[in-house]
């Protein structure tokens, strides 16, 4: 049974942070190869389900890393801090950045007056800047997660 959770565990960890890195790759090659407004809407598509797969994966992540106990593990405490932050700033990013950001890019297409539409420009602008941080952050977080796991395993070895 510990080995079938120590397999969810990395699973989780490397879908969460190999999903991420993924979207970071494949949105560069949308816009580069598509028209922007298309490459727009495949972003739009792939992102709601980027977050359930991270909704998943931080479950698993957290119940598999509270299993194994974190009374006695100081690298099992580190990493569930760094779970939990990236829990916390991928529900930001899926909860409110991203929709904040889906209804902006909806208002451009109902707007007339350029006014109107510079200021929804800028402001999808902003909000698409934090959620590029936001995801950074996660990515970063989860590297770090992925290496504090190593070093548990290399003391295993």
């Amino acid at each position: 049974m510990k080995t079938f959770i120590s397999y969810l565990h990395i699973l989780s960890l490397v879908a969460w942070v190999g999903s991420l890195l993924f979207i970071f790759l494949e949105t560069r090659s949308f816009f580069a190869n598509l028209d922007k407004e298309l490459a727009g809407k495949v972003v739009g598509l792939v992102f709601p389900l980027y977050h359930y797969v991270a909704y998943i994966s931080a479950l698993v992540a957290i119940l598999s890393s509270l299993y194994f106990g974190l009374k006695e593990n100081r690298l099992e405490q580190i990493k569930m801090g760094i779970l939990s932050f990236m829990l916390l700033i991928t529900l930001i990013s899926g909860l409110i950045i991203s929709p904040k950001a889906r209804t902006l890019k909806e208002r451009q297409k109902t707007v007339s007056a350029p006014s109107e539409l510079s200021d929804l420009k800028k402001r999808f602008g902003r909000i698409h800047g934090i959620s590029v941080i936001l995801n950074s952050l996660v990515f970063l977080s989860g590297l770090s997660a992925l290496y504090i796991l190593s070093l548990q395993y290399k003391k295993t070895f």
